[in-house]
C-alpha cells in the first residue's frame, strides 16, 4: 500500500472516528490551488476543519507534533478560503486528528481547537 493510500485510508477512519462522537463530515479532501482540508465536519453550530496525521510508529513522534505554527497558519488560511467560497460567517474551529499504529486497529488522538481559535 502506497503512503498516500495510506493517508486516505487513516482520513476515512478519522471521519469514522468524528461521525461516532456525532459529528457530521460535510466534505473530505477539499482543495483549492493553494490549499487543502483533510475533513471539513459540522456538529451543532460549529464546523470543524480537520487536518489528519498518521503514523504508524508513534516513536518517530506522533501527528500533532508535526503541527507547526506555520501549519496552523496554513490550516487557518484554508478554513478561512472554505469560509469564504461556501458565504460561512458561523463559528469554527481547526481540529487535529492523529490515527496511529496499525490502520486495522488504529488508537486516535484528537486536539480539538488546535489553532485556539
Amino acid at each position: 500500500m502506497s503512503s498516500a493510500e495510506r493517508g486516505q485510508q487513516a482520513v476515512t477512519l478519522a471521519a469514522r472516528f468524528l461521525e461516532s462522537r456525532d459529528l457530521e463530515i460535510i466534505e473530505r479532501n477539499w482543495r483549492t490551488r493553494y490549499c487543502e482540508l483533510d475533513l471539513i465536519a459540522s456538529g451543532g453550530e460549529v464546523v470543524h476543519f480537520v487536518a489528519v496525521k498518521y503514523r504508524s510508529d508513534p516513536g518517530y513522534g506522533g501527528g500533532l507534533d508535526s503541527i507547526t505554527a506555520a501549519k496552523q497558519t496554513r490550516l487557518t488560511r484554508a478554513a478561512l478560503a472554505w469560509c469564504h467560497q461556501h458565504h460561512y460567517s458561523g463559528a469554527y474551529q481547526i481540529d487535529v486528528i492523529s490515527v496511529i499504529g496499525d490502520l486495522a486497529s488504529p488508537e486516535f488522538d484528537w486536539l480539538p481547537n488546535a489553532a485556539g481559535l
